[in-house]
């Protein structure tokens, strides 16, 4: 098979005006129909040539074929339009690249190669990497993530004085962010609609490189294990309604009889409010203690949506985590994640999973991280200030609980 041609040697001894419409397809991050005929009008009167045109709508339909109108699983092989080995790295500048990755773990590790496409679930983390070949780097450069949907933004500094400090090996590591924070609270994506993560490089406050990364609906994503529960209820159901679903239940008798004494203490709340008395709020954060398969997940989206009923949550939402999400290599990074998912599931519940493994004995008795997660767990619950309403699950097996 030929070697196709490169873009580069593809513009070679072409016009500058065909130059300067292939910059103007490339600053746009994502392409759709609407906005690609409003491009082309711009390019149309920029060439006034037809041939240098076509080329373009070929450039086009090559990098955003979404910009086509034709549906992916409609196109035919005559509408997949082959315009060289174009690639983003066309125009990277030497000696830089971002890197990035998605998982579940809060750790600062080298990130190698760029995910094809994020599919946002709560509870994983974004990580990237500024690449650089010289360590004695002297230019001041910025990493700008965000995406184009969303405003939340995160930047990653390094000047000549912290790369020495901060590097691992080439590799400088922004802060890894939970996809929760980067998204923003407000963010929303339906399961057919598309968004980009954009990471943009700065030296000395210019932008010379820019790579986005496909982020895939829907968000925000139902939680697992607790989707088919939490569909149980229903918007604007009253309690009396909760309450027989969660009777309904086969076993339970704790579960039920607890359910029960919080909506007996909200009613008698309100009415020492309505006296004029003190009301105390009941305490919310909660031990689940089961062996495997008694249903310790499936019970906390009922407690959740009867809490918000109750005025007790803003949400029914819930977030989790564990002990392997948690861990990280950083100095006192155990603590500092810790408190970082407490903050994320502000207003709603986080449930911690397996809690029982933060109880080990070891031969070496190393405590170390499973202590600096549960100084972190008594330091968010003691900080009513700071995290007010909110509330904490540790579910587990006897043996540890």
């Amino acid at each position: 098979m030929a070697k196709k041609s490169t873009l580069a040697e593809m513009l070679e001894n072409q016009p500058e005006k065909l130059k300067e419409a292939i910059r103007l397809i490339d600053e746009q991050y994502v392409l759709d129909p609407v906005s690609r005929a409003s491009l082309e009008v711009v390019l149309e009167d920029l060439l006034k040539d037809d041939r240098l045109l076509k080329i373009c709508q070929v450039y086009m339909d090559s990098k955003y074929p979404d910009s086509t109108g034709v549906p992916e699983s409609e196109r035919t092989q005559e509408d997949i339009l082959e315009f060289g080995d174009i690639d983003d790295d066309e125009d990277k500048p030497v000696g830089y690249d971002l890197l990035c990755c998605v998982d579940e773990s809060p750790a600062e590790l080298p990130v190698q190669g760029v995910i094809d496409e994020i599919i946002p679930e709560r509870g994983q983390y974004v990580h990237v990497d500024l690449v650089i070949s010289d360590i004695e780097e002297q230019s001041v450069l910025r990493v700008e993530v965000t995406t184009l949907r969303g405003t939340e933004v995160l930047n990653g500094w390094f000047d000549k004085v912290n790369i020495p400090l901060y590097r691992d090996g080439n590799h400088l590591h922004l802060k890894p962010t939970l996809i929760t924070d980067l998204l923003g609270k407000d963010y929303k994506l339906d399961m057919d609609e598309q968004d980009y993560l954009v990471m943009i490089l700065y030296k000395d406050a210019e932008e010379i490189y820019s790579r986005k990364i496909p982020i895939k609906g829907p968000w925000p994503s139902a939680g697992k294990p607790f989707e088919a529960c939490a569909k149980q209820f229903k918007d604007n159901q009253d309690m009396g309604e909760q309450m027989d679903i969660i009777n309904e239940r086969a076993g339970w008798h704790n579960f039920k009889a607890r359910m029960a004494e919080m909506v007996s203490r909200c009613d008698v709340g309100k009415m020492r409010k309505d006296a004029g008395l003190t009301a105390n709020s009941p305490r919310l954060h909660t031990v689940i203690i089961g062996n495997p398969g008694t249903g310790k997940s499936s019970c906390v989206p009922f407690m959740a949506g009867l809490y918000k009923s109750l005025g007790l949550l803003d949400t029914d939402e819930i977030w989790t985590t564990r002990v392997s999400k948690i861990a990280s290599s950083a100095v006192n990074g155990e603590y500092e994640n810790m408190l970082s998912a407490i903050d994320s599931a502000q207003g709603g519940t986080l449930v911690f999973e397996n809690a029982h493994e933060l109880y080990r004995i070891e031969r070496n008795n190393n405590y170390d991280t499973e202590q600096r997660i549960i100084r972190a767990l008594i330091d968010g619950l003691e900080n009513v200030k700071k995290y007010p309403k909110w509330m904490l699950v540790l579910g587990g097996e006897p043996d540890g609980l």
